[in-house]
């Protein structure tokens, strides 16, 4: 369809309002998105484009994509209704993958994840290859979703196995029938330090880290096992969890 929502509800399952202000939430993000940045996985671009709207000092944005019938078919509904006139030629839609991007090395200032970084099925190699086109002085942004430590590997399992209801198959067009498993889909299920130990091992350090919370029944006595600040937020976040972990990290150089 041609609608902005219906897209954000289809890939972000929030708005673009909601995202602008859930950025705004992170203390001086601004600071960060400066310059030329690459967002990873972006999907039809509505992240990149809510960016670019309200963050002035980003003069370029790759909107990086693997599905290429994505950017043909969704992106024009964002150029459409999301981007201003000034802010459309910032926005550079490219069909590839975030291990191995078609960039020179140090050539990024900043790279965004919104909700993809658990789509990696080696961090190691994202990182290494984030870390290769970003600057020294370079920043990588992570929003994603994360898991206490304590959670047993039996429920990280069934999480994966989860087979996506028919609505979900008719809206992501697929075949009336289909049986797809979240695991089949490119989801993983990573824990808090696991998240922080594929950091370590790939030579990012943690700049600053924070748990956002909606608020629901389910986060009311919810406390992270992982000594990440958290707080609630007055958005709603989507998915299952109603939660998203930010990470902001500097890779280190020799």
């Amino acid at each position: 369809k041609d609608s902005l929502e219906e897209l954000s509800l289809a890939y972000t399952h929030i708005n673009s309002d909601s995202i602008n202000k859930f950025f705004n939430n992170i203390p001086n993000i601004g600071n960060y998105l400066i310059g030329n940045g690459i967002d990873l996985g972006g999907g039809p671009g509505i992240v990149a484009g809510t960016l670019v709207n309200n963050f002035s000092k980003i003069k370029s944005l790759i909107l990086l994509e693997i599905v290429h019938s994505v950017l043909k078919s969704c992106f024009p509904i964002v150029q459409k209704y999301l981007l201003s006139n000034e802010n459309i030629s910032k926005i550079i839609p490219t069909s590839g993958s975030f291990d191995e991007m078609q960039l020179k090395d140090n050539s990024l200032d900043f790279a965004i994840m919104w909700d993809t970084f658990h789509h990696s099925f080696n961090p190691n190699i994202t990182l290494n290859e984030i870390k290769r086109v970003l600057k020294p002085s370079g920043h990588l942004i992570i929003v994603d979703r994360g898991h206490d430590n304590k959670t047993p590997q039996e429920e990280i399992e069934r999480m994966l196995n989860v087979i996506y209801p028919d609505e979900f198959i008719k809206r992501n067009f697929m075949p009336k029938g289909t049986k797809l498993s979240r695991r089949e889909n490119g989801e993983n299920e990573y824990r808090f330090k696991e998240l922080e130990n594929f950091f370590k091992i790939s030579n990012f350090d943690i700049l600053y880290k924070e748990l956002f919370l909606e608020q629901h029944p389910r986060n009311f006595e919810y406390k992270n096992d992982a000594n990440i600040k958290q707080r609630f937020i007055s958005l709603e976040l989507g998915g299952y969890e109603k939660r998203k972990v930010v990470y902001i990290l500097k890779p280190l150089k020799n």
